[in-house]
């Protein structure tokens, strides 16, 4: 019952007063407010479970956009400044941003959306499909998320009946997010960061250290280096190391001799 309050409230209210505005909007009484404050931490309520009926009204209700057999689904990061001190998950911000009126750091609250490429009247539009605070909130001590891997949590657990392309900005160009989508069998479309690294096949090669106190080695190189155009191997070298606390040990290099260098 108290959902459908919430619901019809936050429809019709005409300020963002939290629940005060629900309860000036619908005429309640004031013995409804804290009520109301409750609802919001009650377990009745079964966030994953209005996520995935959401999902399915609006895949119904809209006009989805198809590309390829596949959805349209484009996700981002927002920072949204608040004011409340005692407010819950607002912490230090660092905004990251090529225009001059926003501030490099703020107090609010970061979090992450979800949205689906929608048409209708002759243009497109993103319906929402689910957003989730992703800073600042501590639900147990397990290791840290990054954004990026809560980022494909959200996505999985929207659970879409077909496959999708993801749009994401450069910001989620990176190695959780790729292994992420690939997990999930899906397309990932994004501009790569300006400091992205290629790399060649590795080229593994093995050293066999004939003293029985040595394992064999597997020693391989695969970063794409221009500042040199060949490299001769010239052997491979063993240099003494000793320490306070450990024996003297022995320590297994490469060198090569440089047979030319670019002109710069």
């Amino acid at each position: 019952m108290w959902f459908v309050v919430v619901l019809a409230g936050m429809s019709i209210r005409r300020d963002l007063l939290g629940v005060t505005s629900i309860v000036r909007v619908l005429g309640l009484n004031e013995n409804c407010y804290h009520p109301l404050l409750r609802f919001f931490h009650s377990s009745a309520m079964n966030l994953q479970k209005l996520t995935e009926l959401w999902v399915s009204l609006t895949l119904k209700l809209f006009k989805k956009v198809i590309v390829n057999e596949r959805y349209l689904i484009i996700g981002d990061g927002i920072k949204i400044a608040k004011s409340g001190k005692k407010m819950p998950a607002v912490k230090g911000l660092h905004q990251v941003s090529s225009s001059n009126t926003k501030p490099e750091f703020i107090m609010g609250h970061s979090c992450q959306a979800i949205a689906l490429l929608a048409q209708g009247r002759g243009t497109h539009f993103a319906v929402p499909l689910a957003s989730r605070i992703h800073e600042g909130l501590v639900h147990s001590d397990i290791p840290k998320q990054t954004l990026s891997e809560k980022m494909i949590a959200l996505l999985k657990s929207l659970k879409l009946d077909r496959s999708f392309y993801l749009v994401l900005d450069a910001f989620y160009s990176n190695r959780k997010i790729i292994k992420g989508i690939l997990g999930m069998l899906e397309h990932l479309v994004v501009r790569i960061r300006n400091n992205a690294v290629a790399y060649y096949p590795a080229v593994c090669f093995r050293i066999v250290v004939a003293s029985t106190a040595w394992s064999p080695y597997i020693i391989g190189s695969n970063k794409i280096t221009h500042h040199f155009q060949a490299m001769k191997f010239n052997g491979v070298h063993f240099f003494p190391i000793s320490s306070f606390s450990r024996p003297t040990r022995r320590v297994l290099f490469l060198s090569f001799l440089i047979n030319s260098m670019p002109s710069f």
